[in-house]
């Protein structure tokens, strides 16, 4: 029973996470943007300038960072389940 919880969590922060439509639309004000919109907004801004390209590369990469660090901590729950399934 452990990997299905395990796997729902997972998709559903990184679902959670990745929402741009949402906050683009309902919140007004550039301070409260998540870090996903915020990245989107300099993509947009900056597609004429190439300083900003660095900028959003490293937003991304830490914008990944929490999503990484979930999936290797759920990722041990995952792998002692599916082999005591198997010896079982």
């Amino acid at each position: 029973m452990g990997p299905g919880p395990a796997t729902v969590f997972l998709l559903q922060f990184v679902a959670v996470r990745n929402n741009v439509l949402l906050p683009f639309v309902m919140l007004t004000s550039d301070d409260k943007f998540p870090l996903t919109v915020g990245l989107y907004s300099l993509l947009r801004h900056g597609a004429a300038e190439a300083s900003l390209y660095s900028l959003v590369i490293t937003g991304t990469l830490l914008s990944v960072l929490p999503v990484i660090a979930l999936f290797l901590s759920l990722q041990r729950f995952r792998r002692i389940d599916l082999v005591t399934g198997a010896l079982k």
